[in-house]
């Protein structure tokens, strides 16, 4: 009986209002699709791929909202680093469809084994072309080149350390392996952690005092709180349930890394973060709750 007091609103709801099943697959996220594109550098198809899946409601607008806070964050005119296309999709949306954040340089390093895509790119970070080709372990050889040669900001995502802590490249009596390992031992001393992303800087500076700043005043949170987007079932999700997660992770490990630093240096604060962890669990197991009981009926019709 109490299983069916949950799922009777939503199958009524369903039914009044038509609301789509599981057949509009996020499968047509495609993000090979989008890699080509930006490869190719055909900004007309981008544009259009872009604008269709924001309008129609495919890409998530949590997700969506995670990106812009990871643009909110950083300095004007800064540069995005993005290890997958994963990283860089949402913050195409906003740039190119919604137009904000436009003063961002943001980089598929994916793409940059495209010569021609290398060079567009340096150009616009204003940095020199590599006179190497970087293959294996393009993502941390790229990273320390912008770095030090950019006169810009440099950023990454947080998710991205995962890489350079742990690179997982070539044999380990490969002097290219050997050459790889020791650029991202070098880098993890250059990356600082403010909030959703890595800042790039070779002079250490206090970084959380930069994380309560974009916590209390850049970034957008109340969606951590409550939204009315309408559940999403597992076939609509797709890789994207893997990207919530990881989401959602970041802001966990951002949360608990600053308990401490409330607790001991800004008290009159640390009843507002709590409450906001508080809110965020809360509304997570109901969102969890929501999508379980989306699932069960999806199979019903």
């Amino acid at each position: 009986m109490k299983q069916r007091f949950h799922l009777l609103p939503t199958l009524l709801l369903m039914f009044l209002f038509h609301l789509p099943t599981v057949h509009s697959s996020a499968q047509e996220l495609d993000y090979e699709r989008v890699h080509e594109l930006v490869v190719a550098q055909d900004d007309a198809a981008l544009d259009t791929l872009l604008t269709r899946w924001y309008y129609s409601g495919l890409y998530p607008a949590d997700v969506l909202n995670y990106h812009y806070n990871e643009l909110q964050g950083m300095d004007d005119w800064g540069i995005y680093l993005a290890m997958t296309e994963s990283n860089l999709v949402g913050k195409l949306i906003l740039q190119r469809v919604l137009h904000v954040h436009r003063d961002k340089v943001l980089v598929d390093v994916n793409a940059l084994y495209d010569s021609t895509y290398m060079a567009t790119m340096c150009r616009r970070m204003e940095v020199p072309v590599p006179q190497e080709y970087f293959g294996d372990g393009r993502f941390v050889l790229m990273t320390q080149w912008v770095g030090r040669h950019a006169k810009r900001q440099v950023y990454l995502s947080a998710s991205a350390m995962n890489m350079i802590c742990h690179p997982a490249y070539l044999d380990a009596n490969d002097p290219q392996a050997l050459h790889i390992d020791s650029v991202a031992t070098e880098l993890k001393s250059c990356l600082y952690n403010e909030g959703l992303t890595m800042h790039y800087a070779r002079t250490p500076y206090n970084n959380i005092v930069v994380k309560c700043r974009n916590l209390e005043q850049r970034y957008l949170l109340d969606y951590l709180r409550m939204t009315f987007t309408p559940p999403r079932g597992k076939e609509q999700e797709g890789a994207l349930s893997f990207t919530r997660s990881t989401l959602a992770e970041n802001y966990r490990i951002l949360y608990e890394g600053l308990l401490p630093y409330y607790r001991a240096h800004r008290p009159e604060r640390l009843a507002w973060l709590e409450q906001l962890i508080r809110d965020a669990l809360n509304y997570r197991r109901m969102q969890e709750r929501r999508e379980r009981e989306y699932n069960q009926v999806s199979r019903l019709l």
